[in-house]
């Protein structure tokens, strides 16, 4: 056995250990990374919203960095850049709830209504 086999077979022992094998996170990501950009793309004033899974980005039509403050200090909410200044990239752990998206979707949609600067 290669020590590459040996450090596969651990990794596999300590996930199977830990639970992660029991739960199918993958599947649920897809399905809610699908509800999700279903949801922003409701949101007026978006130029585009991309994304596979749980990984999303929102494309604005200007920069983001004040919006992304905001949502950091204010809102209590991370998110991450991007190479493009206009693009937010949302990255939410897999054990996230559509109830927790929702809540993300409604404090967006505030945040872009009543801040003419965003």
């Amino acid at each position: 056995q290669t020590v590459e086999e040996a450090r596969t077979a651990l990794i596999a022992k300590i996930g199977e250990n830990i639970g992660v094998r029991r739960f199918d996170y993958v599947r649920p990501a897809g399905q809610l990374g699908t509800y999700l950009m279903d949801a922003l793309k409701d949101i007026p004033g978006l130029v585009d919203v991309r994304g596979r899974g749980l990984m999303i980005g929102i494309e604005l039509d200007s920069p983001v960095a004040a919006l992304r403050k905001t949502l950091l200090f204010e809102k209590h909410i991370f998110t991450g850049s991007s190479s493009d200044p206009n693009v937010i990239r949302i990255l939410p752990p897999l054990t996230i709830q559509k109830v927790q998206l929702n809540e993300f979707v409604q404090v967006f949609t505030e945040l872009l209504s009543t801040t003419p600067a965003l």
